[in-house]
């Protein structure tokens, strides 16, 4: 059966505040471009997500840089992770729960319920409130999951938040433990994990984990969790390779600098198990960015020989190799990962990156020009797309493709500024190229309008409200 909840915004309004949430994030700063990692957890998010839905949600998975453990859902199916998070969980089960948890608030519109108490706000309104509360936690300054922040902005009793919260983080729980079953995750992951986490909730609250702020647990609610789980449910599940990888490049990213990532990795004890692959990795990496790719070349070649149908590992070893002065034998290993692995965008994103720092921009162009028409560009990857145009004296391109790149970040204005640039660089004789961005440049013109008359429409509306 239908609810109130399933009116209140459009699909259309809920990416749009779940945009501007991500680029508020990315901002300051704080949005992860690593194509890597973000596939990674692109990669486990939606194995989830399949298992956990009817095809009625879209679901994107990004990563943002902090080292405290937290994870947020956003309206619209955008779904946040921390790479502290990634580095505080004990196997990849653990990991997947917390994910799974996340796509139940997406799924019971857990979001949308709150925001019926905000019927006299903005959508813009709301996307700036959340955005402003979410980035003021990355940067220090405490902040909480959006539908906690919502709601305390409508000056609800303390009580009746912490209720309102309850009932959805123990649906969340239910839900999310059915979905890991179902997706070839140990259950026993999402309760494990919480109980892991509770014990740091004796400690001092600047110390307390943010995940346990905004997803308050408790002894009985842990109890619960664990009961739902069934004998027949249970299972051993190991953690993938990808896992360690993506967990060793999260401790890298949150280190002060990679010299002292490095010291760590190196002193890091064997342990005789899969989880030091993540100790040679991560060190292969800090060598890299320290400047010492051919040391870091070794360990990385090392790797990939044990480990061969390593995305991830024929990456930082062809990077590595490009860096130590090769590029022939680099430009080898990315064509050799391509044909192994057709269509990878992380592959592709990193190859273009190589051949632009080797003056081979027109390369890089026609390579990611294949990716466009498979229309599996993100937003770093049109970057670079951009770039590489620009380089190889498509300045016509290279102003259209950063105008692409200024719309995924909802900046009108800018793209309205590049599509002019655009214009103005194309040749009279090319009509097809002109006629493609004046189509463009009127599309944007009409974002720009529509978006001055909602913005009206929420000032009046807010004017009219009676809170």
């Amino acid at each position: 059966m239908g609810s109130l909840a399933d009116s209140v915004l459009t699909s259309a309004e809920e990416r749009e505040i779940a945009l501007n949430v991500m680029e508020q994030i990315r901002r300051a700063g704080k949005l992860v471009t690593d194509p890597e990692i973000n596939e990674y957890i692109s990669d486990v998010g939606k194995r989830l997500a399949y298992r956990a839905q009817n095809g009625d949600h879209q679901f994107h998975f990004f990563m943002v840089q902090d080292p405290s453990i937290n994870a947020f859902a956003l309206p619209g199916g955008y779904i946040g992770v921390h790479t502290g998070l990634i580095e505080a969980t004990a196997n990849e089960s653990e990991l997947a729960g917390v994910l799974a948890h996340e796509i139940a608030h997406v799924t019971q519109r857990h979001i949308s319920r709150q925001i019926q108490a905000m019927r006299g706000s903005g959508i813009m309104s709301m996307a700036m409130l959340a955005g402003a509360l979410l980035v003021g936690g990355l940067l220090g300054g405490g902040g909480d999951m959006m539908q906690g922040a919502l709601m305390a902005s409508q000056g609800m009793a303390l009580q009746q938040r912490i209720n309102f919260t309850r009932t959805h983080e123990h649906e969340a729980d239910r839900i999310g433990i059915g979905t890991l079953a179902e997706a070839g995750f140990d259950p026993r992951g999402l309760p494990s994990f919480f109980e892991t986490m509770s014990r740091k909730e004796s400690l001092a609250s600047a110390a307390i984990p943010e995940i346990l702020r905004t997803h308050p647990v408790s002894v009985n609610r842990i109890a619960e969790a664990r009961s739902r789980i069934s004998p027949p449910m249970m299972r051993e599940v190991d953690s993938s390779l990808n896992y360690y990888l993506a967990q060793a490049q999260a401790q890298l990213l949150d280190s002060e600098n990679p010299e002292l990532a490095l010291r760590r990795f190196r002193s890091r004890p064997l342990t005789e198990t899969p989880g030091d692959i993540g100790k040679f990795y991560g060190e292969g990496l800090a060598l890299l960015e320290t400047g010492r790719p051919a040391e870091a070349r070794e360990v990385l070649r090392a790797l990939r020989k044990e480990h061969p149908n390593s995305i991830p590992l024929r990456i930082a070893e062809a990077r590595a190799t490009a860096a130590a002065g090769n590029a022939a034998a680099a430009r080898r290993a990315f064509e050799d990962a391509l044909r192994l692995f057709p269509g990878n965008v992380s592959i592709a994103h990193r190859y273009a990156e190589v051949l632009i720092a080797d003056g081979q921009a027109p390369e890089a162009r026609e390579l990611l020009l294949e990716y466009l028409i498979n229309d599996k560009l993100n937003l770093e990857t049109t970057r670079l797309l951009a770039q590489a145009s620009g380089e190889s004296g498509q300045v016509a391109d290279a102003h259209y493709f950063m105008a692409e790149y200024e719309l995924m970040r909802r900046n009108l204005n800018g793209a309205h500024t590049q599509l002019q640039l655009a214009l103005t660089a194309a040749e009279q004789s090319d009509e097809v190229r002109r006629s493609r961005i004046e189509a463009r440049l009127e599309q944007v013109e009409l974002m720009g309008e529509r978006g001055d008359k909602r913005k009206e429409q929420e000032s009046k509306d807010e004017e009219e409200s009676p809170g």
